[in-house]
């Protein structure tokens, strides 16, 4: 008998996208031939999103009212003796009533984009049937401002603007429509690692799957403020190699170092051998960006004392464009230089052939330096895990207690070890290393495993 060949485990993950522009929106049909600004064309789209959204809750209720009557009258009946057949009682199955539904109220919707959300509803009443039936949690109810589901073979990604830009071109509206049924969005523009997604799922290596348009729910904004979001799923197996190592890749992190690795074998209980100019990135880009912003925030306080009157009276973000920009400026930045570090660290691991990948769990609570301190850990642990995922890699989190103080070789602890940030001298075997080397090897050798939720 023949051996079953083993299934590739297919990995799903979600993307989110900005929408700032719509190239070809139609109004609805009237009867005047008024030519609309793209302003006003820009709002009576939003207002048609908000609309339908609200449509689509009450569809989405009335549905879900639908399957729990249903399940009531066929229980009520069972307890008579009685077995009702859905074909015969609903003329159809109880699913397909949703789908029919959805139709008749939904007019002018495509219909795949009908049957993805019935799809999902039917699927969110599997899971909560057991309990409302028994009373433990109430129906599922929708808000006004459900997602507007989109079938994945409904929608196209189309590169726009030197690869930084997309298109999402959206079957949107059904053939009885007399207008655009399909819709062209213009996402912001993506970081480089957004446009890594983008560029898989371009060129095929990744699947895209179904999605969802949102408006946003934001009462302090009026509707032409109010944003567009356009999430999609992408499925993708992951890369790994036939035979793998399970040798550790330790990551300490730092300002002086902003990383430094090293690679444990355990089969051979040793560290493998690494130049210091391949397993460490120095923080240098970090520290001048970080003196950088710091001269700048000074030179904003001052001239803050000095506002002129033409900035009086005008809001928070005309008072306060330049500390937003500030903002901006560092989001942008370490969008960008966490991408850099998370695809070197996947590189170097896919290198030495690494199975694992230890960091420290770290807080902002644990570094003395401001910029540390407000460094969103959270966002590069999550683009390590991302990218590692691809490859079949795990990524583990460590308690980082004494990682600094241990020494790797003999496994002796002392504040005594760690005179000065750099040099790392245990005081018990005289063993004596690099101090963020040292630190990354007790890393890959810790079986202190904890959570990797940031604090």
């Amino acid at each position: 008998m023949a051996k079953r060949k083993k299934e590739k485990r297919t990995i799903i993950k979600t993307l989110k996208l900005e929408l700032v522009d719509v190239l070809n929106y139609q109004p609805p049909i009237s009867t005047d031939e008024k030519e609309y600004t793209k302003k006003e064309k820009e709002r009576m789209l939003k207002k048609e999103l908000r609309d339908l959204q609200k449509r689509i809750a009450q569809t989405s209720n009335y549905i879900m009212r639908e399957y729990f009557l249903w399940e009531l009258r066929k229980n009520a009946a069972s307890k008579n003796g009685i077995v009702l057949n859905e074909k015969e009682e609903l003329g159809t199955t109880l699913q397909n009533k949703g789908y029919r539904i959805a139709a008749e109220t939904l007019k002018g919707l495509n219909t795949s984009n009908i049957s993805a959300l019935t799809s999902w509803l039917w699927e969110n009443w599997k899971k909560a049937r057991k309990r409302v039936l028994n009373g433990s949690i109430s129906l599922p109810s929708y808000g006004n401002k459900q997602p507007i589901h989109i079938n994945g073979k409904n929608y196209k990604i189309i590169a726009y603007k030197n690869n930084n830009e997309y298109i999402i071109e959206i079957t949107f509206l059904s053939p009885s429509e007399k207008r655009n049924r399909t819709l062209k969005f213009v996402t912001v523009k993506q970081d480089k690692y957004h446009q890594d997604i983008m560029n898989k799922i371009l060129n095929g290596e990744y699947r895209q799957g179904s999605a969802q348009l949102i408006l946003e729910d934001n009462p302090n904004k009026n509707l032409s403020a109010q944003k567009i979001f356009f999430h999609f799923n992408y499925e993708f197996i992951p890369k790994q190699k036939e035979e793998i190592s399970d040798r550790i890749l330790g990551i300490d992190l730092g300002l002086k170092n902003v990383i430094a690795m090293q690679v444990y074998d355990p089969q051979h209980q040793q560290f493998i051998s690494l130049d210091n100019n391949e397993c460490v990135i120095d923080g240098l880009e970090l520290v001048i960006y970080r003196n950088k912003i710091e001269a700048l925030r000074n030179k904003i306080s001052k001239a803050t004392k000095w506002k002129g009157k033409g900035n009086v009276g005008h809001g928070y973000k005309k008072r306060n464009k330049n500390v937003l920009n500030i903002r901006k400026k560092i989001s942008n930045f370490r969008k960008t230089y966490n991408y850099k570090l998370a695809k070197y660290i996947i590189d170097f691991a896919l290198k030495y052939q690494c199975k694992y990948i230890k960091m420290e769990h770290l807080t902002r609570h644990g570094f003395e330096d401001t910029l540390l301190k407000n460094w969103s850990f959270y966002d590069l642990q999550q683009k390590i895990i991302n990218k590692a995922k691809e490859h079949g890699i795990e990524v583990l989190f460590v308690n980082p207690k004494y990682t600094s103080q241990q020494c790797s070789k003999c496994g002796y602890i002392s504040e005594e070890n760690r005179k000065t940030r750099d040099v790392f001298k245990c005081q018990k075997c005289g063993f004596e290393l690099e101090a963020d080397i040292n630190a990354a090897r007790n890393i890959a050798m810790s079986n202190d495993i904890i959570d990797s939720k940031d604090e």
